[in-house]
């Protein structure tokens, strides 16, 4: 299969995406956005201490997506088509006891994210009878305060609205993008604070997921100076609801629930990279000690790897091909195309906006101007009309006035003629 695929033989090589391409064409949405749910979803089924391993190390299975796209072009749906069409081994219906899936989490602050995973729940004291049991059963304590509020260790946060984002993260303090960048790599996740409170997960003790609609005129916190110094860009997937959708093949016909396979877990450690992943791995982090990569490409490669674990858990295995690789760059192409649409209407937007601030400076600056010859030349009429009524005079001769000042006499007098009424502040 080449290393490039044209995106019809990508969305048919597959039942899950020839099945989402299927659900996008009659829904009339772009497959794109259902693949990224996909994707989060698959992830989220992965054990929280299973990772990616390849020569230069490991890397947490944790994703960034952004789903971007004019207002009402269905970034939103796209959660719900994948939630009500593909059932995952987490929300199966035939099988209860694996059920864990609890949808989805609306963030309040990056602050308040680790306090999403744990919930607050002491052992009681020696001699004060049995100790509480957890919420859910096997699920084990963080520390003895603090248990895990989900089996897997797992979250998905979900900014159904960019501005949402923008506007907590203009909070003084807030750090919710350095949050993202922390979660998706898998590092320590909190705050210890002074008073003895806060949470703090430790490394790789997690799984973590954050999805963000936006779109693409509005997605300046995500783009802005630090976001990319940071490396912000690579470690998203940005999917475009505009692309490859179907006008002429919507219809009204039920589409059938796609299952995804479940994996027995026992015994798997992590996903190991194939040798052409490693000498991929191995070159990028060359080419990186060489100054040749940009902060934008510093985790991309990374990235492709953890699309390529996701194509393996749709397909039931625990083992990496050379198809999930190349299918995982089909992704990154898309992204990449995406995150460059996103960048430049954000440029533009950026060019119309100092257009506008520079009008609107010229014209504070004319009126300004305007609202100085006037204060000038009612200042030279308040300084004839004194001069007049203190010599009895109907006339004054230009001397009366400073030599600054006597090119407005004459607008100053005719202010006078057509306001016989107005007298000088006192």
């Amino acid at each position: 299969m080449p290393s490039k695929k044209l995106e019809a033989q990508f969305w048919a090589s597959r039942p899950i995406l020839s099945h989402l391409r299927h659900l996008a064409n009659c829904k009339g949405q772009s497959p794109w956005p259902l693949l990224g749910w996909s994707i989060v979803r698959a992830l989220h089924t992965v054990p929280w201490d299973v990772c990616y391993k390849s020569t230069v190390g490991e890397q947490a299975l944790n994703s960034l997506v952004g789903i971007s796209g004019p207002t009402g072009s269905g970034k939103t749906i796209s959660y719900k088509l994948v939630e009500k069409h593909l059932i995952f081994p987490d929300n199966d219906p035939k099988n209860p006891s694996a059920q864990t899936w609890e949808d989805t989490v609306p963030p309040g602050s990056g602050e308040s994210m680790p306090d999403s995973y744990v919930t607050f729940e002491p052992k009681k004291k020696e001699g004060e009878g049995k100790t509480k049991s957890p919420s859910k059963s096997g699920v084990a304590r963080l520390s003895a305060a603090l248990i895990w509020k989900h089996l897997n260790h797992a979250a998905v946060f979900f900014f159904d609205e960019v501005g949402m984002l923008t506007s907590r993260n203009s909070r003084q303090g807030s750090t919710l993008v350095e949050y993202l960048k922390e979660g998706w790599s898998g590092s320590p996740f909190g705050r210890a604070l002074a008073n003895g409170k806060g949470v703090v997960l430790p490394q790789d003790s997690y799984r973590f997921a954050c999805v963000i609609n936006t779109q693409p005129k509005r997605a300046g916190v995500l783009f802005s100076d630090e976001a990319v110094s940071g490396g912000l860009q690579g470690r998203f997937l940005w999917f475009d609801v505009t692309s490859d959708v179907n006008r002429d093949l919507v219809t009204s016909e039920d589409v059938e629930p796609f299952h995804i396979p479940t994996i027995d877990w026992s015994g798997v450690r992590n996903f190991r990279a194939l040798e052409s992943m490693n000498n991929a791995h191995l070159q990028h982090h060359w080419n990186a000690l060489d100054g040749l990569i940009t902060e934008s490409e510093s985790h991309v490669l990374l990235t492709q790897a953890i699309v390529a674990v996701a194509f393996a858990v749709l397909d039931g295995r625990v083992e990496l091909t050379e198809e999930d690789w190349q299918l995982a760059h089909v992704v990154i192409e898309h992204t990449t195309k995406t995150r460059k649409a996103v960048e430049e209407a954000l440029a533009e937007e950026n060019r119309l906006s100092a257009v506008r601030d520079g009008t609107r400076a010229s014209v504070k600056a004319v009126m300004t101007g305007e609202a100085l010859h006037e204060q000038r030349v009612e200042q030279v009429a308040a300084s004839i009309y004194r001069r007049l009524k203190k010599t009895g005079r109907k006339k004054i001769g230009r001397r009366d006035i400073a030599s600054a000042s006597r090119e407005y006499i004459d607008e100053a007098e005719s202010f006078l003629d057509a306001n016989p009424g107005w007298r000088p502040p006192t």
